[in-house]
């Protein structure tokens, strides 16, 4: 790999690369972190040729970010946060500070310390600082261009967000017996102005809502707390067009058995039905899902004169609109549609096809007729 190549490799690598191996790594992984271009971002590239389903890394339990590899050093946690809270304090207290690039984390400081700088990008952080009068005359233009139902999409990920947050800070107001590190942290952090903490969380749980991926960690498969943030993976870039590496199914999720005593790696496999070439970006397809909801929750969205594959369209004002043309008896349909779980969300999706209507739009559209005047 020539010079200028090799400038592009992310700076923290070889620091990654290390830390990893103290932590149990045993393989190098055949994958690099880098940009294909000074001025984009990072993703994931292979750096030899590998056939179907090859193991491109694995990454021992002890380097995985979890609700397990961190409930030691936060006594009665579970008592009070969910893993997704949990895991986003811990972010939170260790964020790299000031022109520092480090995290000071003696658990998972190279780690953290790989992990994107800002979300100035995420429609979130516009709409967090716009509710404190913070957002920039840009960012105030973007989020009044926001379509009506994208708009209220956000406004419930900026509910989740706050509700998190009133949890955490219940919690560290609380200050239970915590060990060393983990409790200064948390001095220093309550030493800063409200608006700063407030800040770095939401820094720390638009890390855990755009990087966590299943990861079986409880007896029960649908245990929300199933899931993990892994090094190396998370400089997969999303695609649901292209050939896509895939997570290694671990034998409780095969056979849906209680996890052994012996935490499981995490392992990504090359994508399943193509050979990978050298210099190849690999991909990771983060769930079938529409433009609407990749960008409320991850701040991009697909190519549409390219990729349309996962498109809906919403039609909540349009039947908002026709329940209120029929005056009180729309109002108490409305009324028998909370009651039974189908009142909103209605959307019309393009794949597969041909497009369809959700269950949704058609139980509600059942009843609107089933009483027409």
């Amino acid at each position: 790999m020539g010079d200028e190549a090799g400038s592009l490799n992310h700076p923290q690598w070889e620091h990654l690369l290390s830390w990893l191996k103290d932590r149990g790594a045993t393989c190098t992984p055949l994958v690099i972190a880098k940009k294909v271009s000074p001025h984009s971002g990072y993703g994931l590239f292979s750096l030899c040729a590998a056939l179907p389903s090859t193991p491109l890394f694995a990454i021992p339990a002890a380097a995985l970010l979890n609700h397990d590899s961190l409930s030691p050093y936060y006594p009665d946690a579970h008592l009070q946060l969910n893993a997704f809270q949990l895991v986003s304090l811990h972010l939170m207290l260790y964020r790299p500070q000031g022109d520092s690039k480090c995290s000071l984390d003696p658990l998972f400081g190279p780690y953290i310390s790989v992990l994107p700088p800002n979300f100035n990008l995420h429609p979130l952080s516009w709409f967090w600082k716009d509710t404190l009068g913070l957002a920039s005359p840009a960012e105030s233009r973007l989020l009044r261009s926001i379509p009506p139902s994208v708009f209220r999409s956000l406004q419930d990920i900026a509910k989740r967000f706050q509700a998190d947050w009133i949890k955490v800070l219940a919690y560290m107001q609380g200050c239970p017996a915590l060990q060393g590190d983990c409790k200064l942290a948390i001095v220093r952090v309550q030493q800063h102005q409200s608006v700063k903490m407030e800040s770095d969380f939401l820094w720390a749980w638009l890390n855990v809502n755009t990087r966590c991926i299943y990861h079986r960690l409880k007896p029960l498969r649908s245990d929300p707390d199933n899931f993990t943030l892994c090094p190396i993976l998370d400089f997969a870039n999303h695609s649901s067009s292209k050939p896509q590496t895939w997570p290694k199914p671990s034998n409780a999720d095969i056979w849906d058995t209680s996890i052994s005593v012996k935490k499981p790696k995490f392992t990504l496999l090359s994508p399943p039905n193509v050979d990978v070439q050298p210099g190849e970006e690999l991909y990771l397809k983060y769930g079938a899902h529409s433009n609407r909801f990749l960008f409320i929750e991850y701040g991009f969205v697909n190519d549409a004169q390219r990729n349309i594959s996962d498109g809906d369209v919403d039609l909540q004002e349009d039947i908002l609109h026709l329940f209120k043309q029929r005056g009180a008896l729309g109002h108490w349909m409305e009324e028998r549609l909370i009651e039974e779980g189908y009142w909103g969300d209605w959307t019309i999706h393009s794949s597969p096809p041909p497009a369809f209507p959700s269950y949704r739009l058609i139980t509600t559209l059942r009843l609107y007729h089933l009483l027409d005047t």
